[in-house]
């Protein structure tokens, strides 16, 4: 993708669509980005926060990460300890 290709991406229409979107489906979320925001901090999260067999989640996983750019917030995604597998 080239740099004018990707600038269709970050327009202001479609950060409204992000806007609007992640605000509606993940209310709590948007909430933490914006303390984040004024603590001058960063979110943590698990990687179970989002079902990953699921198109539709990986899209809000995706939005929410660019959601959280747009407010200067960085994400941290862990792994949780399930997953972890000792030999």
């Amino acid at each position: 993708m080239t740099k004018d290709q990707s600038h269709k991406y970050d327009s202001d229409e479609s950060k409204k669509i992000i806007k609007n979107h992640v605000e509606s489906n993940l209310p709590i979320f948007c909430e933490a980005v914006k303390k984040a925001a004024k603590e001058n901090t960063f979110i943590l999260t698990s990687q179970d926060a989002f079902a990953s067999y699921m198109p539709t989640e990986l899209s809000l996983l995706g939005m929410a990460v660019k959601y959280a750019g747009m407010h200067n917030v960085e994400i941290r995604i862990v792994i949780s300890n399930n997953d972890v597998k000792y030999e």
